[in-house]
């Protein structure tokens, strides 16, 4: 546009213009120069100089380089001598210069705003390009709500999904024409962000695809006054995080209803309608659990028959049976009547332990192949179901067991009080009969004690069985506890019903029972009580079944009896005595009385201690009604042991009374006797008195002669090593042998009474032989004599006269209470009665 040669003229003669235009020309901010026609400069003010980078007299002359088109604006570049550019905007207007026709060439500076348009294309770039690359799909709208730019996750989104929509589609309108809740909502956020009432706005939607449910999550942003949009608006899959959420929200509601132990129905229907939920295009889900049954459910728009057909295969569910896949796609063995479901996915449901608990189907509408997710989702489904399985079946074992017996696997009390309580409440309404049978064994303790316990539970675990196999299904067959049973036998016609139940299961017992190579037989005591006739309740019979089996028990056993009432009431008694009897001593209804025993001159010498028990109901009870009782019962030890330290603290407190004392001979049972600690405990009674040994003399019975012979010579003479006198009472009556007799220790032999009682018998020389016989041989062992039960003054003279050391019986006196038998002592005589 220019050159190095100097100008042919210069703006020397401009200066000959009028002075204001000058002035104008050489302060503009725009460039402004004259061309001529051939293009050559002819003026040039100082801002063209700078746009070209040179001084304005180096332009003149020069040609200009640049096309002049009249009355249209042009963008031209400006090499600087630097090699920068300056873009400026041309604008050509014909005038007349020196009479010659020329061109008024204004040049604006634009560089400025072409870098800021530069700038602006970049930055849409770079936006173009940013939100290319999120996975958010985003668009722009402008302030009508139209879609300006979209990124490529939009375009993607849009071609799949409603409402989408690309550039140049409203997208405030796609809401808008959305007669829904949701569209509502998303017009009017969409309005408020777009006429500037709030800056965001989000919400999220659910759209019903063939792939199911999925979700979205719409945020709304406004753009202030950016030139390129007025809001932003970005959607995101939230598909995955709503479904974990429905999961989390079915996982806490499923274990809810475990823990708040509810059927497993409830948490398999539960499960169900997550399934269901979860694909929109499912026709039919079940649940086929082993030994709980079927669950279904939806069977939305299916036939009667082909629910019943899925159901069959449901509950076969032979395929995944062999299968090992977590989850299958098939439609194995289906029938034609399901033709036209697109798959069925079915999963096996497998316990912690590894075992198949049940099978899980759905038929869908669609082909569908199950991805991670859903593999995930049918993992935490059999997750939940076996979490609720193992609940039920804990809770049917606690149920089991709460009301079974842990051993044989019959029902323990708790459920046989049950049944028999619903056998009378019906057996009331229909005027049946009911039948209560209680069942004893005999001697299965000696069982337990010579095999073990191990034996003796298997032998109760298949006598179980076999009494099972001899009642009917609608019998109870109940386990009392240890080795008693119960039975009851609802809806009976006669009576003749139990007698014939009773028969077959003593013929059951006949035949032996075999366990770890043992022959065993076991025969049992059977007793019991028929509704109405025995009792109208429960309680009533089972006490009166109870009592004629204790009657078959102890009247012979392996026998059957019925309820008895008039043998009933003699047991009734004897429980009762039985109740007294135990708190007998703790109450203070015992009392020692003492008998006096005399010599053959009518001197007190001694005493026989002897117990008695006054009950405040009953009265006095005869001593052979209550001690064989506690001796049966193994009271008569803590009896026996208050009895002998009763004795010494009588003694005691007659001894501080300045009372002569007198020795007192103590009756020992055979139960006492044999105690370990019998001896230490006379002894310890006896020493903690203070009292000498010799006051006391035991009395033992000819029963004790029957057991370790050797040991009770020992035991006796430990007792005689104590100065403790000991006697043999009610000889010739039982056992006693001469020769174990002078082996033992003993200081005196007593004459029983029923000897005594016959002397008076003239015709009756047999007696007197016998009682001559025992004196005579007491006599030769060098023993005390005593003649007990003497009660006429020939008695006694006949005893003197064999010679007789000591007499005792209501001639002289009868047992006297400790108050009455302290005259006695400070009389220190007796005279006949």
């Amino acid at each position: 546009m220019y050159n190095d040669t100097p100008p042919s003229y210069s703006n020397a003669e401009a200066a000959q213009a009028s002075d204001p235009l000058q002035l104008i020309a050489t302060h503009s901010a725009d460039g402004l120069l004259i061309v001529d026609v051939q293009g050559l400069v002819g003026f040039a003010n100082p801002a063209a100089a700078r746009l070209f980078g040179r001084a304005p007299e180096h332009l003149l002359g020069q040609p200009l380089g640049l096309p002049l088109t009249a009355g249209t604006p042009t963008e031209v570049e400006l090499l600087q001598p630097d090699g920068g550019v300056i873009f400026a905007e041309l604008q050509a207007e014909p005038v007349s210069w020196r009479g010659e026709p020329a061109f008024m060439v204004t040049l604006h500076d634009v560089t400025a705003r072409k870098h800021t348009e530069q700038l602006l294309i970049e930055s849409q770039q770079l936006l173009r390009t940013a939100l290319d690359s999120l996975s958010a799909h985003v668009a722009i709208l402008d302030e009508h709500g139209t879609i300006a730019v979209v990124n490529a996750a939009w375009r993607a989104f849009s071609d799949q999904h409603a409402p989408g929509g690309g550039v140049g589609t409203n997208y405030l309108a796609l809401w808008e024409a959305l007669d829904s809740p949701e569209g509502r909502q998303a017009a009017a956020g969409l309005r408020a962000v777009l006429q500037r009432q709030r800056q965001r706005f989000s919400m999220e939607y659910a759209l019903e695809e063939p792939a199911g449910r999925q979700w979205f999550a719409m945020h709304v942003s406004s753009c202030g006054e950016q030139p390129w949009g007025r809001a932003v608006v970005a959607l995101e899959s939230i598909t995955e995080r709503k479904q974990v959420e429905a999961l989390d929200m079915a996982r806490q509601r499923v274990l809810e209803l475990v823990a708040r132990q509810q059927p497993l129905e409830a948490v398999a229907n539960e499960l169900l309608i997550v399934a269901a939920e979860r694909y929109s295009d499912v026709a039919y889900v079940a649940l086929a659990l082993r030994g709980v049954g079927l669950f279904r459910s939806r069977a939305a728009g299916l036939a009667p028959t082909t629910v019943a057909a899925l159901d069959a295969l449901m509950i076969e569910a032979e395929p995944l049976t062999a299968s090992t896949a977590p989850l299958q796609v098939a439609l194995d063995n289906a029938p034609d009547s399901v033709a036209g479901l697109g798959c069925c996915w079915q999963a096996r449901l497998p316990l912690s332990a590894g075992d198949q608990i049940g099978v899980l189907r759905l038929y869908r509408r669609s082909v569908a192949q199950p991805g991670a997710d859903d593999l995930r989702f049918i993992e935490l489904l059999s997750q939940l179901l076996s979490i609720a399985v193992e609940q039920h079946e804990h809770m049917r074992r606690l149920a089991f067991q709460a009301h079974h017996d842990a051993l044989t696997g019959l029902p323990n009390r708790a459920l046989f009080a049950d049944r028999l309580q619903q056998a009378l409440e019906l057996a009331r309404r229909a005027q049946h009969r009911v039948g209560v049978l209680f069942i004893d064994l005999d001697r299965f303790k000696q069982i337990n004690d010579t095999f073990g316990h191990s034996v003796g539970d298997a032998l109760l675990v298949q006598l179980a069985r076999r009494f099972e196999a001899c009642v009917r299904a609608s019998d109870t067959l109940a386990r009392r506890g240890g080795d008693e049973f119960m039975l009851v036998l609802p809806e009976l016609a006669e009576a003749s019903q139990v007698t014939r139940v009773a028969h077959r299961l003593h013929e059951m017992l006949r035949m032996p029972f075999v366990v770890d190579g043992n022959e065993l037989f076991l025969s049992a005591s059977i007793g019991a009580s028929i509704f109405p006739d025995d009792g109208e309740d429960a309680d009533t019979l089972q006490r009166n079944a109870d009592a004629a089996m204790y009657r078959a028990k102890t009247t012979l056993r392996n026998s059957f009896q019925l309820f008895d009432a008039s043998a009933n009431q003699t047991a009734l008694e004897r429980l009762q005595l039985e109740n007294y009897l135990r708190r007998a001593v703790e109450r203070g209804e015992l009392s020692v009385y003492y008998q006096p025993k005399v010599d053959r001159a009518g001197r007190l010498a001694g005493a026989e201690a002897l117990l008695r028990w006054h009950q405040p109901e009953l009265g006095p009870v005869p001593p052979a009604h209550f001690i064989p009782l506690a001796e049966e019962l193994g009271l008569i030890v803590p009896i026996g042991e208050w009895c002998l330290a009763e004795i010494c603290r009588q003694l005691v407190s007659w001894q501080q009374s300045g009372l002569p004392l007198v020795p007192v001979a103590v009756n020992i049972s055979a139960v006492q006797f044999a105690q370990p600690g019998f001896l230490p405990m006379v002894a310890g009674t006896i020493a903690r008195s203070g009292l000498a040994p010799t006051l006391f003399e035991l009395e033992l019975t000819e029963s004790m002669l029957l057991g370790d012979f050797e040991s009770l010579v020992r035991q006796l003479r430990d007792l005689r090593a104590l100065q403790i006198a000991l006697a043999i009472d009610d000889f010739g009556t039982g056992y006693s042998s001469l020769a174990y007799l002078q082996r033992l220790p003993l200081t005196t032999l007593k004459v029983d009474r029923s000897f005594v009682a016959r002397l008076d018998e003239v015709e009756d020389d047999g007696h007197r032989g016998i009682v001559s016989a025992i004196v005579t041989l007491g006599r030769h062992l060098r023993l005390q004599l005593v003649a007990e039960g003497v009660e006429t003054d020939a008695q006694r003279r006949f005893l003197s006269d064999l010679g007789c050391d000591l007499f005792q019986g209501f001639y002289f006196s009868e047992p006297l209470p400790a108050e009455r038998f302290a005259h006695v002592l400070a009389g220190h005589g007796a005279g006949p009665a």
